[in-house]
């Protein structure tokens, strides 16, 4: 799992909420590149169509080369119809609400743990 610290970014990351996702989508992508293969990849349907179009591409761009055929597909659906990106949501709460000081945090990150290979938070 990935979690990046807003407060820390700088630069080209910082700039709108459409810049942030596409940061963190190419981060993301380029960690687990090794671990895809002909890969249907499905993003949340929100944001400007252009974005969705140019998120996609630049993640293909990025992930593949040829001597791997990481990505085959990216796909655009709605998270209120999609249930692997309502899950997406609900971990990323999880893990959002682990990282913080609150007291139950702890108890969050319990939830995951098992399930994870690793937390890395960005930047380092």
């Amino acid at each position: 799992m990935i979690a990046i610290d807003k407060s820390r970014l700088r630069g080209e990351a910082l700039g709108d909420e459409g810049s942030f996702y596409h940061y963190a989508c190419m981060k993301a992508f380029e960690s687990i590149k090794s671990s895809l293969d002909r890969a249907t990849v499905v993003i949340d349907g929100s944001g400007s169509r252009a974005s969705r179009r140019q998120l996609a591409q630049n993640l293909k761009r990025l992930v593949n080369d040829p001597e791997q055929y990481a990505i085959a597909k990216v796909k655009t659906q709605n998270s209120a119809s999609n249930n692997l990106l309502q899950l997406a949501d609900m971990i990323a709460g999880v893990v959002h609400r682990g990282l913080s000081t609150k007291g139950d945090a702890d108890l969050y990150l319990s939830i995951v743990d098992h399930k994870q290979k690793g937390l890395d938070i960005w930047p380092k």
